[in-house]
């Protein structure tokens, strides 16, 4: 079935709830102002997709590759990431206040310019770690 070129002016206030759509072409499709609560986009492409003042609470990613993404002024307040790649990643201007990391690796990351009030590292690895220059080693035994 083909139809292309369907404007959202012609299709307003339509009830798509508890259909399955499948093997559909959406490009360069808008949706603007609607209700998509519950809904489950399996083995598709969202490729350059833009979300814009969208709500997505409650979302769950799985096996999705995000690469290249770019994510800007969003709340990401109760984050669970698991098992997950962030390589050659930037956090800028972001609030990690209560963050836990766990398990993660972190070998040549950059930390620059941020507030490390009350930061505990425990059981890890700080072998190389420096700071401003100077390695971690030589200002623990300064101590």
């Amino acid at each position: 079935m083909l139809l292309e070129n369907v404007r959202v002016e012609d299709s307003i206030n339509c009830d798509f709830s508890n259909s399955v759509i499948k093997d559909c072409k959406f490009n360069a499709v808008t949706l603007a102002d609607c209700d998509c609560a519950e809904m489950t986009v399996m083995g598709s492409s969202l490729l350059s997709a833009l979300l814009d003042n969208v709500m997505l609470e409650n979302l769950e990613l799985s096996d999705a590759n995000v690469s290249n993404a770019q994510i800007k002024d969003v709340t990401l307040s109760g984050l669970e990431m698991e098992c997950g790649d962030i390589k050659y990643g930037k956090l800028e201007n972001v609030d990690l206040t209560g963050i836990k990391l766990s398990g993660c690796d972190l070998r040549g990351a950059v930390i620059e310019n941020c507030r490390l009030d009350g930061l505990k590292l425990s059981s890890s690895q700080l072998t190389g770690v420096t700071i401003d220059g100077i390695p971690v080693s030589e200002l623990i035994k300064n101590i």
